[in-house]
């Protein structure tokens, strides 16, 4: 009965990781701390990071509208990415917060990787581009994390240099467009969702 019990706790942990990454328990456009998206997403990354010396450094920011499972979507790629591109020993990643405006809030992820060659640096964009081993990658991430950053109009750069790593810096603003809205069909100020947690008592 107690390992039972036990099995439905982690279980119901799980679900509650998921909701939390995917938020779907609430509206998709809504204002979050951009620091709840990175913890969020760094329990799902867990599996990955285990040789990993993960840094965090937050800053004061304030809260971004926006769909908070596509940020962590982004995050989760970005993440993955700079995993990918350490030795099997392990490295560093370092995930940095901060208001780069009044209106604008950016966030770092560095890697001591690999680091990406200069004259393959502009195709990392591209739709089907890979550098991964065929059948590891559909090279699409980046290319779909810059379609995301975009549609909530921000913009995600890029900095590498062979041997020393790499860093991608994602700039969103406060307040994302109108069009945003209009794409996941949502109104403005809508009534968040909320299902009820799920709870286990011995």
């Amino acid at each position: 009965m107690s390992d039972s019990i036990q099995n439905i706790e982690y279980i119901s942990q799980i679900v509650t990781n998921m909701l939390n990454f995917s938020r779907l328990d609430r509206s998709k456009i809504a204002p979050i701390k951009i620091e709840e998206c990175i913890n969020t997403t760094l329990i799902i990354a867990k599996h990955f990071l285990k040789h990993v010396n993960l840094n965090k450094q937050f800053g004061d920011t304030k809260a971004v509208t926006c769909d908070m499972a596509q940020i962590n979507q982004v995050l989760l790629n970005l993440i993955k990415n700079g995993a990918q591109a350490l030795p099997k020993s392990g490295g560093d990643i370092t995930i940095e917060t901060s208001m780069l405006s009044s209106k604008e809030v950016c966030i770092s992820i560095t890697d001591n990787g690999f680091g990406i060659p200069v004259d393959i640096q502009a195709k990392i964009w591209e739709p089907f581009f890979t550098t991964k081993k065929e059948g590891s990658g559909t090279g699409l991430g980046l290319s779909t994390c810059n379609k995301i950053i975009t549609s909530h109009g921000g913009r995600i750069d890029m900095k590498s240099e062979i041997g020393k790593g790499s860093t991608f810096s994602i700039v969103l603003p406060l307040t994302p467009p109108a069009e945003l809205y209009d794409e996941q069909g949502q109104e403005k100020n809508s009534t968040l969702l909320t299902v009820a947690a799920v709870t286990v008592s011995g």
